[in-house]
């Protein structure tokens, strides 16, 4: 039985978002759902569109627009086509996940006489029973997205929205680090770049929310596991567990994962939890640590506790990955910024030095202990060689 991508549901419970009063949560048949807040009531019947629909462009048809669907505004261009992908999104970095687009009955007339001409002659409980049977993704226009048949073999789609995707800000962009007095008593770790790619090894139980967000998987898949699923994502897809046996460059992210039997290990942990690092080896970033042919290892730099929403203590991720029989980003020690630089361009010269295998290392990482937060420094050197 295909999917029912659109159908009319009821909003069975409706609850606030903690520091986020412009939004709250409709719950629709076990679905949460981000709708702005005091626009929908407890009980209403309403137009549910499930993740992976692909709605129509707001251009083209304005039910769709920002002040009635406010979380998924992107458009992009899928099969020719501009729309709208509904995806899981998480809600203003609460612990709560969105999943699906609700709209106004009303709104949709050609769907609302239907339902009025099925409750008229069956009764409004057993018409809207009968109502959740029906498709209406057809008559709205709205296709199931999937992946390009291309990407299909490697990737489930973009990474799962509950960990979030490690972008770390350069320090020439943060202009006020030694000018304000909040940088002057922070402590950072300072840790050595790697120079690969980013990769995150995740594990969510089934019993939770964020087991619900993913895709699904075929019957049989080793990623399935007995009491939740393990994943493993690059830094813009969720790679499917058949690339492990495959030619193309995702297949050394779970052939990773699984040389040091991740999966076994997370779920015997038995947290919801993501392990972030970096991938590096001799088919990585043009092998600028050296590896010999066919070597590549995986350094860990953040391990996110997936159900409180942050980052381990720093101190705390690399004893977590020691005890997994990781390797952790080399981590030089734990600083003040202000006692070993004076400036950007002292901090610059300072991400100079020796790295792996007696190079030139790409430069050095400062993270936050207290709020997480990072930022890389580039070592000059290291960009003019590699002409970046």
């Amino acid at each position: 039985m295909g999917r029912k991508l659109v159908t009319i549901r009821q909003i069975t419970d409706l609850r606030p978002v903690a520091n986020t009063p412009a939004f709250e949560i409709a719950v629709v048949d076990g679905w949460t759902c981000a709708v702005r807040t005091g626009v929908f009531t407890k009980g209403e019947l309403v137009v549910f569109f499930e993740i992976d629909s692909f709605l129509p462009a707001p251009a083209d048809d304005p039910r769709y627009q920002p002040q009635h669907n406010p979380l998924h505004t992107g458009v992009i261009t899928w099969q020719g086509a501009k729309g709208i992908h509904v995806r899981s999104i998480m809600v203003n970095k609460s612990h709560e996940i969105s999943q699906g687009v609700v709209l106004k009955l009303y709104a949709f007339p050609e769907i609302e006489s239907i339902y009025l001409d099925y409750s008229t002659v069956l009764g409004p409980e057993t018409g809207l029973q009968n109502m959740a049977d029906i498709c209406f993704a057809e008559k709205l226009g709205v296709k199931k997205w999937q992946v390009a048949t291309a990407e299909a073999t490697t990737s489930l789609g973009r990474p799962p929205v509950f960990f979030p995707k490690t972008e770390i800000e350069r320090v020439q962009n943060i202009k006020t680090l030694f000018t304000k007095s909040k940088y002057a008593s922070a402590v950072f770790q300072e840790s050595v770049k790697m120079d690969g790619s980013a990769m995150t090894v995740y594990y969510v139980r089934k019993e939770s929310q964020f087991y619900k967000s993913l895709p699904r998987l075929p019957p049989g898949a080793r990623a399935d596991m007995a009491n939740g699923r393990v994943g493993v994502s690059s830094r813009n897809h969720d790679l499917s567990e058949c690339a492990a046996g495959g030619q193309s460059s995702s297949s050394q992210f779970w052939a990773m994962a699984l040389h040091y039997r991740l999966p076994r290990q997370l779920e015997r942990l038995g947290r919801n939890v993501a392990v972030q690092g970096e991938l590096v080896g001799s088919s990585v970033a043009s092998n600028r640590h050296g590896y010999a042919a066919g070597r590549h290892d995986f350094y860990v730099y953040g391990i996110f506790d997936v159900d409180a929403q942050r980052y381990l203590h720093p101190a705390e991720a690399a004893v977590r990955a020691a005890q997994l029989g990781l390797r952790h980003v080399p981590v030089l020690g734990y600083v003040r910024i202000r006692d070993v630089a004076g400036s950007c361009e002292e901090l610059l010269r300072r991400a100079e030095g020796v790295g792996m295998n007696g190079r030139r290392r790409e430069g050095l990482v400062y993270k936050n202990v207290e709020d997480g937060r990072w930022f890389k420094v580039g070592a000059n050197d290291y960009l003019l060689t590699h002409g970046e």
